[in-house]
């Protein structure tokens, strides 16, 4: 176990250097009195501290900046002493020494400062271990990793190539949380530990099912072992790992509480008042590059949207679907078009002309009428695999017109056909009784759809019916 004087003072045997001096250096700042002591700790007899002494120390801001400039040429002069026929133990030794104790010294002045720091900013990088510190941003490139396999990777004939990505994906997360644990708080890393487990499990059981590699493994057992990976365990890894996250937060207030009480008092108050220099400076600038951000997110959201409505209103206007025709939509047309300027008989014209194309698509098809418009087009649901909207709106697909080279078209091909959809059920009426869904011919006594001048649309009237009244919700043939 590291305890700060262990890791201070003992740390060569041939020398005892206290843990005061070291102490200052790493959390107080003291730049000559670190130098001081890592000079003595690493010097011996035999050899001589000029390797050492040339490296940088300094203990600023509370950070350990080994001597590695010193440390490769001592490593490098012993390696070829050695080749000489020297034993260059102790000296190889002194390297990987000076190696964990510049990681247990950066890992221990981590730790006191997340423990005492109170910036609003902390909480993005405090919850995790020294070495793990940019965990956060890895865990964001994970997850959209995940994003851009499940969307764009989960249609055959990638479905397989998705799912072994994924596992590949679960299987390095739940490798770095079992093995590296990158969360300070060991309640973080129980719960990290299972939900790795869970999602990897779970990914692994819907791909063998997907292929039948079960065997004899049945629904019900499928589903207790994803309930008891997925539920169970992290609730079983909650309670031990926040038992644990006590005793750890305990431990380290101590070793908190002991080096500051190594500090003279008015050394503390100097590390004390840097420290909420530092906590208000970071407070500032994570504000700013807060605001910024959100300045930034709120205006790629405008763009996003901006950009979304005028890629609806131009698939509606140029795509290959014809919306049902609106109802008044004639009347609505002929009020402007006399409203304009022209005469009744011109804007009635103009206005059957243009219901004529929306209800009978008359400028992409070869029809006119309903006749030549069933004979060019054939029909089916819309939203076959919606139960609340099933049987209530006709899809009609229909084939174009040949182009000026008179080519012969594809009708698998989207661009040689064009939809024309009819709304058939409204919210609380409907046309079924005037023609069955999808029906071509209308119900016995209903005749096709003509113009109907007083209604400026095209509607089915009675056969026998000589006063001109239209059947009940003709709107919806």
């Amino acid at each position: 176990k590291w305890s700060v004087c262990g890791m201070l003072s003992c740390s060569n045997p041939r020398t005892q250097t206290g843990p005061l001096t070291l102490t200052r250096g790493m959390i107080g700042g003291s730049a000559a009195a670190l130098n001081r002591g890592l000079s003595r700790t690493f010097s011996r007899e035999g050899g001589t501290a000029t390797d050492v002494e040339d490296g940088a120390v300094a203990g600023e801001g509370g950070t350990v900046r080994g001597p590695s400039r010193g440390l490769s040429r001592g490593l490098s002069r012993g390696l070829s002493r050695g080749l000489s026929g020297w034993i260059p133990t102790e000296r190889i030794a002194d390297f990987l020494h000076v190696e964990r104790v510049k990681a247990a010294e950066a890992s221990v002045a981590w730790e006191y400062r997340i423990l005492r720091s109170r910036n609003r900013a902390r909480k993005i990088y405090s919850v995790f271990s020294h070495k793990w510190r940019y965990y956060r941003a890895i865990n964001i490139v994970q997850k959209l990793a995940l994003v851009i396999v499940a969307t764009f990777l989960s249609k055959p004939p990638y479905c397989l190539v998705a799912a072994i990505l994924m596992l590949v994906i679960y299987a390095a997360w739940m490798v770095v949380a079992v093995w590296q644990r990158p969360y300070f708080d060991p309640a973080s890393n129980a719960i990290n530990v299972a939900a790795s487990l869970g999602c990897l499990v779970s990914t692994i059981l819907i791909l063998l099912a997907r292929y039948d590699a079960l065997g004899g493994l049945g629904e019900e057992a499928i589903v207790w072992i994803l309930v008891s990976f997925n539920y169970l365990l992290p609730l079983v890894c909650l309670p031990v790992g926040l038992v644990l996250a006590y005793r750890h937060r305990s431990k380290h207030l101590a070793i908190a509480e002991e080096l500051e009480g190594a500090l003279p008092p008015s050394q503390l108050v100097e590390l004390t008042s840097t420290r909420k220099k530092v906590d208000q400076s970071l407070n500032r600038s994570t504000l700013s590059l807060f605001a910024s951000a959100f300045m930034l997110s709120a205006f790629c959201a405008f763009v996003a949207v901006f950009l979304v409505i005028v890629g609806a209103v131009h698939a509606s206007a140029t795509g290959l679907v014809v919306r049902s025709t609106p109802e008044g939509l004639g009347a609505k047309l002929f009020d402007d078009y006399r409203a304009d300027g022209l005469g009744e008989e011109l804007a009635e014209d103009i206005t059957k002309a243009r219901i004529r194309e929306y209800e009978f698509l008359t400028e992409h098809v070869n029809a006119t009428d309903w006749e030549s418009f069933i004979g060019e087009c054939c029909c089916r649901d819309q939203y076959p695999d919606d139960e609340e909207l099933a049987n209530r709106t006709e899809l009609w697909t229909c084939r174009k017109k040949l182009g000026d080279a008179a080519e012969e078209c594809d009708p698998t091909r989207d661009d040689c056909v064009i939809h024309k959809q009819r709304q058939r059920v409204g919210e609380s009426k409907s046309g079924l009784t005037l023609r069955r869904f999808c029906d071509r011919e209308f119900a016995a006594g209903v005749a096709d759809p003509v113009w109907v001048s007083t209604e400026k649309a095209f509607a089915p009237k009675f056969e026998n019916v000589s006063d001109g009244s239209l059947p009940a919700h003709w709107e919806l043939w």
